[in-house]
């Protein structure tokens, strides 16, 4: 399954014999790269034997990535793979590099997640090395796939240890440069690591994953492989900070809740859900909103677990919470979950908690459209559960919502409901012989007095006082 198509630009950088020399450069571009970007390209993109090798035992293929910004504001997303021997004798394997460039706004169309231009690529063939391109490329027309099926399937990789995922999440937002040593999954490392970062901060995020140290790759985050020592002794001259894979974080320090929240996903294999939750277009990607909304999420995965009484409160600090764009949905879609949630349980609360959870929510009923309409559709379930089994209830809960009705109310249905509720409530009292009738005259008053117009009613309290008065005298 596919989502958007994007449009992009291309450059395939790599080491060629033709007319125009031989050596590592760009051998073919479509029109629209620019001078200035060439140049960036030429100066990140790697050479000779730049590719990490994993170990001979997982016979996987060596590629890598990376991901920048360049210098016209747009990005750059490469994917590095061998293609043969290098040609000019020099020996070792030649590095072939496509280079696919866009805009911002193509790069939200996919997500915020440059793996899924890397799966278009491959699924498109593009991914093929072209040793005998044409000079001037066409534009790159990249149907992108969904994430989902993927990324359901996908967790963290082992080979980056548990302790070290929240520290390097948390020094990546704060905006430090890292350099990481594991020996393999360097792509799958760096994708699950990505999905924890905010969408919009991901545009700003150089990464490279699979690649070997080299001083002029200056990516903020990088995974590769350092068995002799390389990366270790040359990071201060990026002024990165090292970490291998083996040991503890360099420096302690409290965990964000964000990357705590990010932790949780990366250890229960919930890649898709977290990617569902971070790659969104947020307004506000400070350490304040992502630590609101690092508890919105930890709360919702909570809901389950929550009391109705709990949930309530919590709906209505949310509906009246300030909140813009990507942020407010969130907010839009907690309360909607923890409506859900009340509506599932209302079968199993006692006849004290259903009154107690009636008036709080007929309260929060009337406090603002959001409220109404998060409220109005339990309020509604809850009657409509209750008026067969218990009418008398019934209809002493729906007058408390059959007056001062919220204008964003669905007048419709809700008078159709209290009409129902009364109509039940007529059909019991007069058709019982309980205790409970000497209740009805003074009930039916009081929503005569409110809802003139009921003939649902007509009768009923003078079928209830002829009643008392035949148990009276029989007794």
């Amino acid at each position: 399954m596919h989502g958007p198509t994007i449009h992009c630009d291309q450059a395939i950088h790599t080491s060629l014999r033709t007319a125009m020399g031989e050596g590592y450069r760009i051998v073919a571009a479509s029109q629209g790269l620019r001078p200035r970007e060439k140049q960036t390209i030429l100066r990140t993109s790697p050479t000779l034997d730049s590719i990490c090798l994993p170990p001979e035992s997982t016979k996987s293929e060596p590629l890598a990535v990376s991901f920048y910004q360049l210098s016209s504001k747009r990005l750059c997303l490469a994917l590095s793979r061998f293609a043969g021997q290098e040609h000019t004798g020099r020996g070792g394997k030649r590095v072939y590099t496509i280079n696919v460039i866009l805009n911002d706004e193509d790069f939200a169309r996919c997500g915020y997640n440059p793996f899924r231009i890397v799966r278009s690529l491959f699924d498109t063939g593009m991914a093929e090395p072209k040793l005998n391109p044409d000079p001037v490329l066409p534009q790159l027309e990249l149907p992108i796939p969904d994430d989902d099926a993927v990324l359901e399937e996908a967790m963290l990789p082992t080979l980056l240890p548990e302790h070290l995922r929240p520290f390097i999440l948390d020094t990546v937002l704060d905006g430090k440069a890292l350099v990481v040593d594991i020996k393999d999954e360097w792509t799958e490392c760096a994708e699950g690591m990505i999905l924890a970062v905010p969408g919009p901060m991901r545009m700003g995020l150089s990464f490279s994953a699979g690649l070997n140290f080299s001083t002029s790759r200056k990516h903020a985050l990088q995974f590769l492989s350092d068995p002799r020592g390389k990366a270790k002794t040359r990071c201060p001259a990026i002024g990165a900070i090292f970490i291998p894979s083996g040991e503890t974080p360099p420096v302690s320090k409290e965990i964000s809740g964000w990357s705590t929240m990010a932790a949780r996903y990366w250890r229960e294999g919930r890649l898709a859900d977290l990617s569902r939750r971070t790659s969104r277009p947020y307004d506000d990607t400070s350490k304040d909103a992502r630590e609101r909304l690092a508890a919105l999420f930890e709360t919702q995965d909570d809901i389950p677990r929550i009391e109705v009484a709990r949930l309530v409160i919590l709906a209505g600090e949310i509906i009246h919470h300030p909140a813009t764009g990507a942020e407010k949905e969130v907010c839009e879609e907690f309360v909607s979950a923890v409506g859900a949630s009340i509506t599932a349980r209302l079968s199993t609360l006692s006849p004290p908690e259903g009154e107690t959870l009636f008036d709080e929510l007929a309260s929060l009923w009337r406090k603002s459209p959001e409220a109404t309409r998060f409220a109005q559709p339990i309020l509604e379930a809850f009657l409509q559960r209750i008026v067969p089994k218990n009418p008398l209830i019934a209809m002493e809960m729906a007058l408390k919502i059959a007056v001062d009705l919220p204008e964003t109310t669905d007048r419709s249905q809700h008078e159709s409901l209290l009409k129902n509720v009364a109509t039940q409530f007529a059909s019991w009292a007069k058709g019982t012989n309980s205790d409970e009738l000497a209740q009805v005259p003074q009930l039916v008053r009081r929503w005569i007095s409110i809802r003139p117009d009921s003939p649902e009613l007509d009768g009923v309290d003078e079928h209830c006082t002829t009643a008392i008065e035949k148990t009276i005298a029989a007794n």
